[in-house]
C-alpha cells in the first residue's frame, strides 16, 4: 500500500506500532451499502478463538460477559447485528471484499486458532452497549439461524 493510497483512508481497527499496513486494514465508504441510515460499522473485539465461525453475512447477538465479585454477568451486548467483516488469524473471507485480514484490535497472538475481531452494523444505541462491554469484560458472538 503506498502512503497516498492511505493519505486520508480510515482505519477498520486499530493498528499496533510498527504492524504492517495494507489496503485490506482499510474501511471503505461501501461496508454499510444497504444497510439502515442509522446504522454504523462498529469494531468489535472477540474472545479468543471465537470469531473462526463467522463470516460476512451472518447474524449474530453479541454477549458481554462481565466479571463481578460472584463470577461473571452474561447479558446481551447487541441483538440480531449483521457482520459486516471477519478479521485476524483464522478469518473466513467473505466473496464481496478482496480479502478478510485487516488488524487486530488487540494482538493477533493472544487469539490465535480464530478471528479477533468483526466489524458489525450497529443502532448508535447498540453501539454504545458494544463499547460498554468490552471495555468492562469479553464478548462472544451467537450466530443466529440462516433465514
Amino acid at each position: 500500500l503506498s502512503p497516498d493510497a492511505a493519505l486520508g483512508a480510515t482505519l477498520g481497527t486499530v493498528r499496533g506500532k510498527g504492524e504492517m499496513l495494507t489496503s485490506t486494514a482499510l474501511v471503505g465508504s461501501d461496508l454499510l451499502l444497504g444497510a439502515a441510515g442509522d446504522h454504523m460499522a462498529v469494531p468489535v473485539p472477540l474472545s479468543a478463538g471465537t470469531g473462526a465461525v463467522l463470516v460476512a453475512g451472518d447474524r449474530i447477538d453479541v454477549l458481554a460477559a462481565v466479571p463481578t465479585v460472584d463470577g461473571s454477568r452474561v447479558s446481551v451486548a447487541a441483538r440480531d447485528v449483521a457482520v459486516l467483516r471477519v478479521s485476524g488469524p483464522g478469518a473466513q473471507g467473505p466473496d464481496w471484499l478482496e480479502s478478510a485480514a485487516p488488524p487486530a484490535t488487540a494482538s493477533a497472538a493472544a487469539f490465535e486458532g480464530g478471528a479477533s475481531s468483526i466489524v458489525v452494523a450497529a443502532t448508535p444505541t447498540q453501539a454504545r452497549a458494544l463499547v460498554a462491554g468490552a471495555a468492562d469484560g469479553v464478548l462472544w458472538p451467537a450466530v443466529r439461524p440462516r433465514r
